[in-house]
């Protein structure tokens, strides 16, 4: 009798530590995506001076290389601005794309400079809330959106398709456009197993 009280009390404990590794896992999984709003913050606050100094370099005929070379370094981080009045969407872009740059705003994946010749690829999380890219899904075609450049130029864009591919299909990152300016937007679907693909081009 004692043996198998010994034997359920092990069974108990062993239980409650994988339930309890499982929690950690979970938890240490679901904050390591969670969206960084304060960063993100401070990424927006950067643009807008990128633009205000850019302007500044454009109009300043004397300028020191240390100070030009200063301000190019801090425009490599924020591509551009992406605006989707429909779904409530407004980001900067990151210009790279990495884990830790997904956790603050959408990233640039491929393609030209923003509002340029080719096929600008922007990547971000789906959430399942409001937050970036995860009302993708809401959008249809001949819906409107906007990018700002970091020279401050706003062009529009309109959405001609809208579709899933399986996660190592790369066609919707082809390049070849025909001289045209498109957009692309990419995320997961609810379940992960998939990607959404948003295809825009210049109106």
């Amino acid at each position: 009798m004692i043996k198998k009280n010994n034997e359920k009390y092990l069974i108990g404990i062993l239980l409650l530590i994988i339930i309890v590794c499982t929690a950690v896992l979970l938890f240490k999984e679901k904050h390591s995506r969670h969206y960084d709003e304060e960063e993100y913050k401070r990424v927006y606050e950067e643009y807008n001076e990128i633009l205000k100094e850019s302007q500044i370099i454009e109009s300043t005929e004397e300028i020191s290389e240390n100070e030009v070379s200063r301000l190019s370094n801090q425009i490599r981080r924020v591509a551009c601005v992406l605006e989707i009045e429909k779904i409530d969407v407004f980001y900067p872009v990151i210009q790279e794309t990495t884990m830790d740059n997904l956790k603050i705003a959408p990233t640039k994946l491929c393609g030209p400079e923003a509002n340029e010749i080719g096929n600008f690829c922007i990547v971000a999380h789906n959430y399942h809330n409001e937050a970036h890219f995860s009302r993708l899904k809401e959008l249809e075609n001949g819906d409107i959106i906007y990018l700002t450049g970091r020279n401050g130029k706003k062009l529009k864009y309109s959405i001609y398709d809208k579709y899933e591919i399986n996660p190592k299909d790369l066609d919707c990152l082809n390049q070849e456009t025909n001289g045209k300016k498109e957009l692309t937007l990419i995320t997961c679907t609810n379940d992960s197993k998939r990607r959404l693909v948003v295809k825009c081009t210049e109106m």
